[in-house]
């Protein structure tokens, strides 16, 4: 650690690294851009927590292992490694070279260890932006609470049960309707327009007064910006959501039911295969086939 530059602010103690690269760096930045940076940085994040190293900390020889971490991951694609490598590798050079709050790139030596096709990210289905739209639009027509679900997760990158398990409270909005809902919690209560993702949430357990059907990954939480567009959506979502028999006061919920209870995820997994199979959004001669909740975090 080498100081702080004159032209950037000063890491926040609570704040990751690939945050502020992404409040300092790289602002103006589509919303798949900067999932698929996030992604990245979870994967590293994941490496570095299953093997007990602190990001600062890791040298050469634990880069080394990172890459072959990934290699060996049969969930991970060759290209989609690539990625993961150079998205890493770029950050951490501007941590070094700009930010200064970092000594060296260990990363860059691994940037063509793994084959990348120009102009190809990945297996997964690709979708114009345009086509996405309109869908999501028909969305509307499919189920109200299904649009809002559909929103959170392709602005935000969050998992499926996370979406599911959110309550009012852990969502901060700087508007009027903010005075309709429960005080923020305490990690995102000086953090306006943002949504907290907490690990605590099991499948199984009572949490906020309300026993859980499903639960947010282990060593997950996190604070998440909301955009505009995701705050006009969800201020104009609160704005008539039903009274609830929950006592923790669910974001998403079944307007069909008279107790407006959250959906399961199994439920919105259901609502979503129909609406992607609505729209056309299935190919099963791709390897990885079909838009499903997991795709719309990448």
């Amino acid at each position: 650690m080498i100081g702080e530059p004159d032209h950037l602010r000063e890491k926040k103690d609570d704040e990751s690294y690939i945050e502020y690269y992404f409040s300092e760096a790289y602002r103006d930045v589509t919303p798949s851009t900067e999932l698929h940076y996030y992604s990245a940085w979870g994967k590293l994040e994941d490496f570095a927590e299953e093997n007990g190293y602190l990001l600062e900390e890791i040298g050469n020889e634990e880069a080394n292992e990172f890459a072959d971490y990934l290699e060996d991951d049969p969930k991970v694609q060759e290209q989609t490694a690539g990625h993961y490598i150079r998205r890493i590798s770029r950050v951490v050079d501007w941590l070094v070279t700009e930010a200064q709050i970092a000594d060296y790139n260990p990363y860059k030596q691994h940037i063509n260890r793994f084959q990348i096709k120009d102009g190809e990210e990945s297996e997964k289905m690709e979708i114009k932006i345009n086509e996405l739209r309109a869908a999501v639009q028909s969305a509307l027509h499919h189920k109200i609470t299904f649009f809002v679900y559909l929103m959170l997760i392709l602005k935000t990158g969050i998992r499926r049960a996370e979406a599911v398990n959110l309550d009012l409270r852990d969502i901060h909005l700087d508007h009027p309707i903010a005075d309709k809902m429960p005080e923020p919690r305490t990690e995102i209560y000086n953090y306006p327009d943002s949504i907290y993702i907490d690990s605590a949430k099991n499948e199984g357990e009572v949490y906020n007064g309300e026993l859980r059907n499903c639960g947010n990954k282990e060593l997950s939480s996190r604070k998440i910006p909301i955009d505009d567009e995701l705050k006009h959506v969800l201020v104009w979502w609160i704005s008539m959501l039903p009274p609830t028999s929950s006592p923790a006061k669910p974001l998403l919920r079944k307007m069909s039911d008279p107790e407006a209870r959250r959906p399961s995820d199994g439920t919105v997994g259901n609502w979503m295969t129909e609406w992607s199979r609505a729209n056309g959004f299935n190919d099963k001669d791709k390897k990885h086939f079909g838009v499903d909740s997991h795709w719309c975090r990448h």
